[in-house]
């Protein structure tokens, strides 16, 4: 896990090493224990590395990392977790290797396989691999683009890096606003991650499972994995498909404890984080560590929310009593985070409609103890139906009570529990209503937003639904269609961009058991009502727990979601700094929203305290896309 960085000036300007160092050097944050340089003058072409060490802390592992007597050239940001299995085989075809990385195993694999390479690797990964040879560079990302990777692409030359602000440090790069992705991204926080469209102009984003060759006179990118290329036959019985779920997630956590520095989990009390931090202990006392098992695992960090009905923490102690884990509660306070705001926000370079303070602090907490690797539990809902969505969906498409009573009863029944009254989404009352009278949940949601908010006229957050290919949604059903729709483009890519860049701005890897890929294609195999049905949503998940998970936990119903306590917050510690910031001049003067009524909507809640979950949300959107501009354009261009 890194910072990665390269540029190829296939025109024939000259590159010189310190433009490649400033390049790479604004990613010390992503890998603070070294940088290397690979610089060919004759070429053109120079790759580079912040290094975070976790595999091999010698210095012979250090990148950019040469293999095939000098033939490639590899800077690797991820981790491939199964370079174990990978290495042997490799070994009995004839490689030799040097270190005891998992980066060396990755131009091994490329030199023997090409770039079918790729379909061995079990991780999460962005690297680019120079072939001397031949003059190509190859670039790939993972599956699902757990890790970022962002270029740049003009006749003359072709740049990559781990960050968009990486770029601002790039000779003749000018940072202009995609102001069309920008108006996309505040009226839909989650439409922009999953295409390559970034919000500098100029920039392109490399979608998960995609890669790239790159030669003097051409490129080319392509698609190197779908999903939907590799689902499988799945037992007909739900409790043969949880045990084949918990024999694949159990080796998914095996395969990510792989580690030569200490290993933590950061829990919240939900099913997902509690099933992995379960997990981990039952994996210990049923198969023992594996081989380059981390020596230290067993740390929890916990954020909490005091006095707010975002706290988790009672959850969160049941699970630490059944681990054993040894807990950090770290409670998250606004003023701690007024503190940091700004450098909070840039490290963050995207716009979103929650404050990410919370996963930011935490992050922070890790790296403060000397512990640089988490296991967490991202990715459980968008595979497994976590969000109180799926369920009304499935409820909208189960037939109805005349045609389905079991099922449809069932899923009134759970909807009803989903929807906390104490929590941030309270449930309408008129939801059975609008699933009967209206043809699609679209609609319905188009309906209850109005409802929610009937005295502001919000610009719409519903994006419309992506144009799924038909034999998708023919073949998986309207549920898991959807649920296709938001792991690979929409809702995940988002969640997995907030999270790679909250923690990489403290230098910690993030590694996610519900990630691996055979886990993936093994769910999306899986029916509807092997997600949600006999009460629950994650259906499968929580049979495949029992017995691994308290049950007070595997049987929760009831979901947070780890958020800002965005309204307490609104009314508290963040109140005067918010007011400030609206009544700047480039906040009230903008052309993608109505500054003077949204300070005139501030300027009412102020006296009022009255803000609500969905109205705070969306006012920091606007607030959040205002303090991107003028952290990446307006002050840029003060600058110049």
């Amino acid at each position: 896990m890194c910072g990665i960085a390269g540029i190829w000036n296939r025109g024939g300007q000259p590159l010189a090493l310190e433009e490649l160092e400033r390049f790479a050097r604004s990613l010390s944050h992503r890998g603070p224990d070294g940088e290397g340089y690979f610089l060919d003058k004759k070429i053109c072409l120079g790759l580079a590395h912040r290094r975070l060490a976790i595999l091999d802390l010698s210095e012979a592992a250090r990148q950019p990392l040469q293999f095939g007597d000098g033939r490639y050239w590899i800077t690797l940001n991820g981790e491939i977790y199964n370079f174990i299995e990978l290495r042997k085989t490799l070994e009995s075809a004839g490689y030799v290797f040097r270190t005891q990385s998992d980066t060396e195993v990755i131009p091994a694999a490329y030199d023997y396989w090409g770039p079918d390479c790729q379909l061995k690797f079990n991780g999460m990964w962005a690297f680019a691999i120079w072939d001397t040879l031949k003059q190509t560079l190859f670039v790939s990302r993972d599956r699902f683009g757990v890790k970022p990777l962002l270029y740049l692409l003009n006749a003359d030359r072709f740049a990559f890096a781990s960050e968009m602000k990486a770029f601002l440090h790039l000779e003749a790069f000018s940072a202009e606003e995609n102001t069309d992705a920008l108006r996309r991204v505040i009226r839909d926080p989650m439409s922009l991650e999953g295409t390559e469209d970034c919000l500098l102009k100029g920039l392109k984003r490399l979608p998960g499972g995609y890669c790239m060759h790159i030669r003097r006179d051409a490129v080319e990118v392509r698609r190197w994995w779908n999903t939907m290329d590799h689902l499988s036959d799945v037992p007909g019985s739900l409790a043969q498909q949880a045990e084949r779920f918990q024999e694949l997630f159990l080796d998914s956590c095996q395969l990510r404890l792989r580690s030569d520095v200490p290993v933590a989990t950061c829990l919240s009390g939900g099913v997902d984080s509690s099933a992995v931090l379960c997990s981990l202990q039952h994996i210990q006392k049923k198969r023992g560590p594996d081989e380059r098992c981390a020596p230290d695992w067993q740390r929890a960090f916990v954020a909490c929310f005091p006095d707010t009905a975002l706290d988790e923490r009672h959850f969160a102690e049941i699970a630490v009593r059944h681990s054993g884990a040894m807990p950090r509660y770290r409670p998250m306070s606004p003023e701690s985070v007024l503190d940091k705001i700004n450098e909070l926000i840039y490290s963050f370079e995207e716009v979103y409609n929650s404050l990410p303070a919370p996963a930011w602090a935490i992050y922070r907490e890790l790296r403060n103890e000397g512990v640089v690797v988490s296991l967490d539990g991202h990715g459980a809902d968008e595979l497994l139906a976590g969000y109180n969505w799926y369920v009304d969906l499935a409820l909208q498409n189960c037939g109805g009570i005349f045609k389905s009573p079991g099922r449809a009863f069932d899923l009134m029944r759970l909807s009803r529990s989903l929807y906390s009254k104490t929590g941030p989404m309270n449930r309408p009352s008129y939801l059975r209503l609008a699933l009967t009278t209206y043809p699609t949940l679209w609609q319905a949601a188009r309906r209850m937003k109005h409802a929610l908010n009937p005295g502001h006229s919000w610009p719409t957050t519903q994006s419309e639904p992506l144009l799924l290919d038909r034999t998708i949604a023919d073949r998986l059903g309207p549920v898991n269609s959807a649920l296709y729709r938001d792991f690979h483009h929409t809702v995940l890519p988002t969640i997995l961009r907030n999270f790679d860049r909250c923690s990489m701005a403290h230098g910690v890897e993030v590694r996610m058991p519900f990630m691996d890929w055979r886990l993936v294609c093994y769910v999306f195999s899986l029916p509807e009502d092997s997600k949600i049905g006999g009460g629950f949503t994650k259906r499968v998940l929580r049979e495949a727990m029992r017995g691994i998970m308290p049950e007070s936990l595997r049987t929760r119903r009831s979901k947070i979601g780890f958020n800002s306590p965005l309204p307490e917050w609104f009314n508290g510690a963040l109140k005067e700094w918010l007011w400030r910031l609206v009544n700047e001049p480039g906040f009230l003067a903008s052309d993608l929203w109505d500054g003077k009524a949204l300070r005139q909507m501030l300027s009412e809640k102020r006296r009022s305290a009255s803000w609500t979950w969905s109205e705070s949300a969306r006012f920091w959107t606007y607030v959040h896309a205002y303090v991107w501009r003028r952290n990446f354009i307006m002050t840029r261009n003060r600058a110049q």
